[in-house]
Formats: C-alpha cells, sequence, structure tokens
C-alpha cells in the first residue's frame, strides 16, 4: 500500500518545483492542505476499526488526492496537454513494470529467505537486474518509439559526451 502511495506521491513531486518557477508557491499550500485533509479525513475514519492498515491506506488515498488537485493546475498553468504529459510517462512506466517483474522472478527463483546471507543475496542480485533491466527496457522503447527527442536523448547526449572525453583524456 506503501509502495503505491510512494509512486504516486513520486509523480506529483516535481510539480512544487514548477510551481515555484513559476512565481506560484501558493498552489503548493494548496495542494500540500488538500493531501493532510484527505489524509486526517480517512485515517480518522477508518483507523479506529482497522487499525494501521487503515492509516496506510490514507495515505494512498491522500497521495491520490492531491495528485488529482495537482494535475490540473500544473497543466493549466504552464499550458500542458494531458497527451503530452501521458506521452512522457508510458516509456519510464512501462520500463519500470519489466523492470520489477523482472527482479521479482528472479529473486523468486533464489527462494524463500531463511536468513541473512539469502536476504542480502536478494537484494544484491534484484539491484543487479533491476539495474540492467530498466536502462535496456527504456532505451528499447524509445527506440521503438521512434527516438523521440525526449529526456533519454539528452541523457544519451550526455554519457556520449562524457564517454568521448573520457577516450579522450586517456588516449
Amino acid at each position: 500500500i506503501l509502495a503505491f502511495a510512494g509512486a504516486v506521491a513520486a509523480v506529483n513531486s516535481n510539480n512544487f518545483s514548477a510551481y515555484l518557477a513559476l512565481g506560484k508557491p501558493h498552489l503548493s499550500t494548496l495542494i500540500l492542505v488538500t493531501r493532510v485533509a484527505v489524509f486526517l479525513a480517512v485515517a480518522f475514519a477508518f483507523a479506529p476499526n482497522h487499525g494501521v492498515v487503515a492509516v496506510a491506506y490514507a495515505e494512498l488515498a491522500a497521495a491520490v488526492g492531491s495528485l488529482l488537485v495537482s494535475l490540473p493546475v500544473l497543466f493549466s498553468s504552464i499550458r500542458l496537454r494531458i497527451q503530452d504529459y501521458l506521452a512522457s510517462l508510458w516509456r519510464p512506466l512501462v520500463a519500470s513494470a519489466i523492470g520489477a517483474s523482472a527482479v521479482h522472478e528472479v529473486v523468486q527463483a533464489i527462494g524463500r529467505p531463511n536468513g541473512v546471507s539469502i536476504a542480502l543475496t536478494e537484494l544484491l542480485v534484484g539491484c543487479l537486474v533491476g539495474a540492467v533491466t530498466y536502462p535496456v527496457t527504456l532505451w528499447l522503447l524509445w527506440r521503438l518509439a521512434g527516438r523521440p527527442e525526449a529526456i533519454e536523448t539528452m541523457i544519451g547526449r550526455r554519457v556520449r559526451d562524457w564517454l568521448a572525453g573520457y577516450f579522450r583524456r586517456g588516449a
């Protein structure tokens, strides 16, 4: 539950910087007040009967509620179309899902952790699989999409320039 809440909050996290850059910090306050109000309403309504799990759901509801307020405000503030926003998100979302599935399958294949050494092995192998799977999948999706001018292009140029400079200095 908290992982999903964190994912939703991550989508919303850069919006606050955009509001500050636009000279509209009051929008951040409006969204944070919405977040707190939703959290408190859900937590007080359900926590007495459902305990700590209700608090986790309250966090998820608060993250979703603030996102539902933040995105329309952001779109209108910077004149961004929903289609353009979604077009920039689909590749990272699909790459994340594929990477998470790969990590899950590999960790499941290792077995049940019954000690620290197995848990550390799962952590190390999972991190390595994720660190390889996500960028490779993202790169393949970017290529399949026709190599649009996007963040992948900027990162690719920076890596290329860094490698060129590194090899020039080493030669």
